[in-house]
């Protein structure tokens, strides 16, 4: 039972500061306003157990391995939970594209709207982004991206363009979906 209580006291800080992390990822990737509102609670509550846990086994001096480690793990979640954005389009473009070869290939040819990447706002305030293809690989200015835009007869004006790979990329409208494309799922 000591044995038990004494690998408890070592792991606990590195548990609360795992559970910041992934708490912080899932909060800075996301773009559901619920999943804000929630974060706004869930983060500050698993950021002051992952302190307290830390703070409890520097007392007790359990394991201050894992307590540095716990202490990098918390000093990494903001600046996760500010870059999240930007990595979680990149992580999504990678995980679909390798399931999505063969589409990529072909939109290459034809269509250079390849899908609704995303969608979200609330009543009236909505954006809408898109994988899109530029065969010219030079929308990564908005001005450009308009251009593009007005290339291919949509009126939705470009309010922020990403490049995620050489010739791909996501370009976002505002309270304008683009005409003929289907929403995500």
């Amino acid at each position: 039972m000591f044995n038990l209580q004494k690998r408890l006291y070592k792991s606990l800080p590195i548990v609360s500061a795992v559970a910041f992390f992934i708490a912080g990822l899932v909060f800075g990737m996301s773009r559901d306003f619920g999943v804000f509102l929630l974060g706004m609670i869930a983060l500050p509550i698993l950021l002051l157990v992952a302190l307290g846990c830390s703070i409890f086994g520097l007392v007790r001096k359990t394991h201050h391995r894992g307590v540095q480690i716990a202490a990098i793990l918390i000093l990494a979640t903001p600046v996760l939970v500010y870059a999240g954005r930007d990595v979680g389009d990149q992580l999504r473009f990678i995980l679909w594209a390798s399931f999505h070869y063969s589409q990529l290939h072909q939109s290459q040819k034809g269509n250079p709207i390849i899908k609704t990447w995303d969608s979200w706002g609330m009543a009236g305030n909505e954006n809408d982004s898109y994988l899109v293809v530029d065969t010219k690989d030079e929308i990564g200015s908005l001005t450009l991206a308009n251009r593009w835009r007005e290339r291919l007869g949509q009126s939705c004006e470009i309010v922020a363009t990403k490049r995620m790979w050489p010739k791909f990329y996501i370009v976002t409208t505002y309270e304008c979906p683009f005409d003929g494309v289907m929403q995500a799922n």
